[in-house]
């Protein structure tokens, strides 16, 4: 019998349509650059799905420690628990919600498992979380030295509705610090609160007092203020009557010292007491202390590469935050006996929390950024004045650009300049508060006031470190 030739396909194959030369083929590796391709989208691809496998099962892990805590009944006036969630902007980054994105991703899943219920409140800008919590305490201090009425409350007393009771479950809730740029914005409102006069500062009004005589605005006029006394005028008023045109224009000889408002540095009759702080500080919800590392700029590409395919280390640590918030016990927070920038390094202070995370801040000019664009805008402003000023008196009819897009009137330059400056300073003195050179603020009154959640134990730690290695 003779045998078919080498090569051949196998008989019963040769009727089922299937062309010869694709049975004749011989499996061979591939080409060099196919298997570099395949072997790297191999290796990437694995990274992931294993990282984000143990997401999950550390996640389900922390889970079902604390659903149990959800399924205890709860009755018909009762109220869960409730925590107010604190975010800041991060230094360099321009989306002011990276702090909040991070607390819904990683802390959030935990907190929803155990039925804690959450309150969240953002710092657009630098600064401002920390000009929040102070106008809250100032506004609360106020209200119990009687300068303001209190909160309405509901026409039908409720039950937990009653202040006391509100400040029980206030009490039973808590704070969750994101990162330690909003930690310091938060302990600067909190000195900030507790140290300054509680009168409403209306900062619109100070700040248009301080620039009502810079002389921005002030016009500059080419004829001779004595004209009018040597024509023997009768008018006393020596000013020209093209100055006098202008209601904004105030005369550097006559402008007078800015007048002290009520509204804006407080009432003019008080009792001197009120201006001094109080000697201690009504106690605050336990304090849950969140690391939050945001990599930006572009030298940090590496490490937001490993990052990416390591998010298991994020929710570990969001997770593991949330249960201790939910199951732990708080302790007094630690400060230094002798407060000053470098004692707060010290592993033993409470202020020393994720202090390592100043070193990934992006090297920031935002005070000299600031100053370069105020100068320029400042260039800018002059030609738009006269401008404004030659089209409202009529001194010259406007072209055709300016009929078909009108420029802006003196008021809207005026209330330009002031939103910008208004900017402009807060940015500044949001930078003061959360740059690497400013330690965190700190009273001795916060000793006895605050609380914190420690720490997870060590084998606690270790024992999740198995759970996402294993």
């Amino acid at each position: 019998m003779s045998t078919p030739p080498e090569g051949s396909s196998p008989s019963f194959l040769q009727y089922t349509g299937i062309p010869p030369s694709w049975l004749r083929k011989r499996p061979k590796l591939p080409s060099r650059n196919w298997l570099i391709f395949l072997s790297t989208t191999a290796a990437v691809t694995a990274l992931y799905a294993y990282d984000r496998r143990k997401c999950k099962q550390i996640r389900d892990h922390y889970v079902d420690k604390v659903q149990h805590l959800s399924e205890h009944p709860l009755s018909s006036l009762g109220f869960p628990r409730k925590v107010t969630v604190y975010g800041s902007k991060y230094p360099g980054d321009e989306d002011a919600d990276r702090s909040m994105k991070f607390f819904r991703k990683y802390v959030k899943p935990i907190l929803v498992a155990a039925a804690v219920d959450y309150d969240m409140i953002n710092g657009k800008r630098h600064g401002s979380l920390a000009d929040i919590v102070a106008d809250e305490i100032k506004s609360r201090r106020r209200i119990e030295l009687g300068l303001d009425p209190p909160r309405p409350t509901t026409v039908i007393p409720l039950p937990g509705q009653q202040p006391a009771e509100r400040r029980k479950r206030e009490l039973e809730g808590g704070i969750i610090i994101v990162g330690r740029h909003t930690f310091k914005e938060f302990m600067h409102g909190l000195k900030r609160g507790w140290s300054e006069p509680p009168y409403k500062v209306d900062k619109e009004e100070l700040l248009s007092r301080e620039l009502e005589f810079d002389g921005v605005f002030d016009e500059v006029d080419t004829v001779d203020a004595n004209s009018g006394l040597d024509q023997g005028s009768a008018d006393p008023d020596p000013l020209p009557q093209t100055i006098q045109r202008s209601p904004f224009y105030f005369p550097p000889q006559l402008k007078a010292p800015p007048k002290t408002s009520a509204s804006a540095s407080g009432p003019t009759t008080v009792n001197p007491q009120i201006d001094i702080p109080p000697s201690t500080i009504p106690t605050y919800p336990p304090i849950l202390l969140v690391p939050f590392t945001n990599l930006v700029g572009f030298s940090l590409v590496p490490r937001m590469i490993w990052d990416f395919f390591n998010q298991r280390h994020k929710v570990r640590e969001g997770a593991d935050a949330a249960y201790r918030l939910i199951t732990s016990s708080p302790r007094p927070i630690r400060g230094p006996s002798s407060y000053d920038e470098h004692v707060e390094t010290l592993a033993s202070s409470d202020l020393s929390f994720d202090h390592q995370v100043e070193s990934f801040y992006r090297s920031t000019s935002l005070p000299s950024d600031i100053e370069k664009s105020r100068k320029t805008y400042y260039e800018a402003l002059q030609p738009k004045i006269i401008t404004a000023r030659q089209l409202a008196r009529g001194e010259r009819e406007p072209t055709k650009d300016e009929r078909n897009y009108p420029p802006p009137t003196e008021v809207e330059l005026r209330t330009e300049r002031m939103t910008k400056e208004l900017r402009w300073k807060g940015d500044l003195s949001g930078w003061e508060i959360i740059s690497p050179a400013t330690p965190v603020a700190w009273d001795s009154r916060f000793e006895a006031a605050l609380s914190v959640y420690p720490e997870a134990e060590q084998d606690d730690a270790q024992q999740t470190q198995n759970i996402h290695l294993s």
